[in-house]
């Protein structure tokens, strides 16, 4: 329990960092990006971003956000936001989460929120980033 009250101190330090200018935001389930967006909301009233980017799914898989959902909830209204396709697993739905240009986009980003345990697998190996999930297996 220590760590993720260590890791959320963390993370109010670094979006409270007047260097923070980019948020990248790897989103998860459709249903959970409108609390997506509320967090985001709840950030810009502390902090103006340069830029947020938010990544969804290039296509539907399962229950994960998509473009679509992305539109539909009004993402695109917030300030300066721009929106991302990660791959679903199929040819031309967007890079892979291990890909050269998920590399370079976690790099150009001084804050990164991922959501989810798939993301939390698949970018785990990078440092400096903020994790939200459950674990839903041990």
């Amino acid at each position: 329990m220590m760590n993720v009250i260590k890791n959320v101190k963390a993370a109010t330090q670094r979006l409270s960092n007047t260097i923070s200018e980019n948020l990248l935001f790897f989103t998860d389930n459709t249903g959970e990006i409108v609390l997506d967006k509320l967090l985001v909301e709840t950030f810009l009233e502390a902090k103006n971003f340069e830029k947020i980017r938010f990544f969804v799914k290039g296509g539907p898989i399962i229950n994960d956000a998509t473009f679509e959902d992305a539109v539909y909830v009004c993402l695109c209204d917030l300030s300066n936001v721009e929106i991302l396709m990660l791959s679903n697993g199929e040819a031309g739905t967007g890079p892979e989460r291990s890909s050269k240009t998920v590399k370079r986009w976690i790099k150009k980003h001084d804050l990164i929120i991922s959501k989810g345990q798939g993301n939390y697998e698949g970018l785990s190996e990078h440092n400096g980033l903020f994790f939200l999930l459950m674990v839903s297996a041990p």
